[in-house]
C-alpha cells in the first residue's frame, strides 16, 4: 500500500512540474524582451520537449501503478530508470538556475516571479519524484 502511495504521490508531482512546463510557455516565451525569435523557438521547442518528458514518466507511473503491475519486476525496473532521468534532469536544471542570474534578464515583473519559483522549485519536485520511484523500488 506504501509502496503505491509513494508511486501516486510522485507521479502527480511530475505532472504538476509538467503542467507547468506546458501551460505558462507561451507568457513565458513573451516575458524574455530581448531575446530574438530563433532563440524563442529553441526555448519554445526545449520548454515542450521537458513537459513532455515529464508527462510521459507520470502517466507511465500512473497507468502501472493503477493497473495493479507495480510490483512486477520490469515496473520497478522502469521506476528506476524513471529515477535516473529525473536525476539527470535535476542536475542539469540546478546547473541552468545556479548560473543564471534571472534579475538581470529583460522580463514582464509578473514573468519574472513565476520564473524564479519555477525554475528553483521544479528541480527540487523532479529529485523529490525520483527518489520517491527508488524508494518504492525497495518497499
Amino acid at each position: 500500500m506504501i509502496h503505491d502511495i509513494l508511486l501516486l504521490l510522485g507521479a502527480i508531482l511530475i505532472l504538476s512540474c509538467g503542467s507547468i512546463h506546458l501551460f505558462l510557455i507561451k507568457s513565458i516565451i513573451n516575458g524574455f524582451n530581448n531575446m530574438s525569435e530563433e532563440n524563442k523557438k529553441v526555448t519554445f521547442m526545449e520548454w515542450i520537449v521537458e513537459g513532455l518528458t515529464l508527462y510521459f514518466i507520470s502517466i507511465l507511473v500512473l497507468f502501472i501503478t493503477l493497473s495493479g503491475l507495480s510490483e512486477e519486476f520490469v515496473s520497478k525496473v522502469l521506476f528506476g530508470a524513471s529515477f535516473v532521468l529525473l536525476l539527470i534532469m535535476t542536475i542539469l536544471s540546478l546547473m541552468t538556475v545556479i548560473n543564471l542570474r534571472i534579475d538581470d534578464l529583460t522580463l514582464q515583473p509578473n514573468i519574472k516571479k513565476i520564473i524564479k519559483v519555477h525554475f528553483w522549485s521544479c528541480p527540487i519536485i523532479k529529485f523529490t519524484s525520483g527518489f520517491l520511484f527508488l524508494l518504492s523500488i525497495f518497499l
